[in-house]
């Protein structure tokens, strides 16, 4: 039997990687702060314009730019009389919408929020602020790629990975009759980033015949760009996207059948029975369309979840970890909740992440 790990964004997570789209959103703000000076005060993108205030009363924020949280710059959107030493004017209403879910839950799915948009606007046959939504994804979408570039560069100088415990746990014998190791492995990285492959080779020490797959891209390969947008076909406003093309711009399966990636999976799914393995995925709707592929298949004949500690400082136990959240997420992708039943595997205390690395002096 075969074995699918699939990578989600709380394995980078899991290494102190500031990968969240907060962070990343987070950190466009303050850089483009930073790039303002008594000469050149006023900066304008696409997106936001950005001005240093000098001349007046001025509300002054306290501290480095550095140590602001993302609440603190959101103060700079509002007109505040008088006003803080920054303002940020921000001309996106996509952006502005990401803000605000930010201030409000301390979190935000870029994707699931562009997609609500999409479907608003799509609803009303809106097509000019459907085409300003797609340049402001395609604007944030670079922001984000060069955002992860410097993140992975300060990740790789940061940290040594050795990845034998990890490789223990993803080659662990799920079948509790049989004691057989998986006959290949493969590692479906929804990630943009390429954490996971620090652990390959001592992965491929157990089961040789591993191999990974970046089924959404990798940050700067031109041969595997980022697939960036929305993936669950079976929404009920999904046939009113299909009425227009622009409509359907940033819809992952289209995104798929432009490289050999997808076809890799299915010949992956096709050739043999596979185990599941999910490490740092949230299993949410928006990869709804490719996960329903892989749990609703046949040949699918279980699922595990690995899953983190939520509480560090007490006991790892199924309300410390995200194994009901995310069995709540994999439940809305089957078609069959027998099936899910028979499938997903039950909570185990030894289902906690094992990750091997080091942070250097």
């Amino acid at each position: 039997m075969n074995r699918l790990v699939i990578i989600g964004n709380g394995f980078d997570l899991a290494h102190k990687m500031k990968t969240s789209y907060k962070d990343f959103i987070l950190d466009f703000l303050k850089e483009s702060l930073q790039k303002l000076t008594e000469e050149k005060p006023e900066l304008e993108l696409s997106l936001a314009k950005f001005k240093k205030n000098t001349i007046g009363q001025i509300k002054i924020l306290s501290g480095n730019i550095n140590e602001w949280d993302i609440k603190d710059l959101v103060e700079f959107t509002y007109n505040t009389r008088p006003p803080y030493q920054y303002n940020i004017n921000i001309k996106s209403e996509f952006l502005s919408n990401l803000l605000k879910n930010i201030r409000d839950y301390n979190w935000v799915d870029i994707e699931n929020e562009y997609y609500k948009q999409l479907c608003e606007y799509a609803k009303e046959r809106e097509d000019d602020k459907i085409n300003k939504l797609n340049e402001d994804l395609k604007e944030i979408q670079k922001a984000l790629v060069s955002y992860l570039s410097k993140e992975e560069r300060r990740y790789g100088n940061e940290y040594t990975v050795f990845g034998k415990t990890f490789a223990e746990q993803v080659t662990q014998n799920l079948n509790k009759r049989k004691d057989v190791l998986p006959k290949s492995i493969l590692f479906l990285n929804f990630n943009y980033t390429s954490t996971v492959r620090y652990y390959i080779q001592k992965v491929q020490e157990i089961v040789p015949n591993t191999k990974v797959i970046n089924i959404h891209g990798e940050i700067n390969k031109r041969n595997n760009v980022i697939i960036f947008g929305y993936g669950d076909e079976e929404d009920v406003n999904f046939n009113i996207l299909e009425n227009n093309d622009r409509y359907l711009e940033f819809v992952k399966t289209y995104h798929y059948l432009r490289n050999s990636k997808y076809q890799e999976l299915l010949t992956f799914l096709d050739s043999d029975d596979y185990e599941v393995m999910v490490i740092g995925h949230s299993c949410g709707l928006s990869d709804k369309t490719l996960l329903s592929e892989v749990f609703n298949n046949e040949r699918c004949k279980s699922i595990k979840l690995l899953t983190y500690n939520t509480k560090p400082d007490s006991t790892f136990c199924i309300e410390n970890s995200d194994y009901i959240t995310k069995s709540y997420q994999i439940g809305r992708i089957f078609k069959d909740k027998a099936s899910l039943r028979r499938k997903l595997l039950p909570f185990e205390e030894n289902d906690i992440i094992k990750l091997d690395f080091l942070s250097k002096p």
